[in-house]
């Protein structure tokens, strides 16, 4: 048996408050297939402080399994963006 985590960090300045699974989709997911909308800065995941900031992604190799079992669970094996 095994369990299985994902976690998404932002700066410690980011006035974010969270991210729902359908931001986390359009932000990590190029088939979006959570139905969320493509994200791409931060405006478009609403946080009108840095609307125009683009995301900048950084993850481990797409290949892993952490990365698979993330991709399974929160953009429902979408094809996603490489970090």
């Amino acid at each position: 048996m095994s369990i299985d985590a994902l976690a998404v960090f932002v700066h410690k300045d980011n006035p974010i408050k969270g991210l729902s699974l359908e931001q986390i989709d359009g932000i990590f997911s190029s088939t979006l297939k959570r139905g969320g909308k493509d994200a791409k800065t931060w405006g478009e995941v609403g946080l009108s402080e840095a609307a125009s900031t683009p995301i900048s992604l950084y993850g481990r190799n797409s290949a892993s399994a952490p990365t698979a079992s993330s991709r399974s669970m929160c953009c429902r094996r979408a094809t996603t963006r490489p970090p």
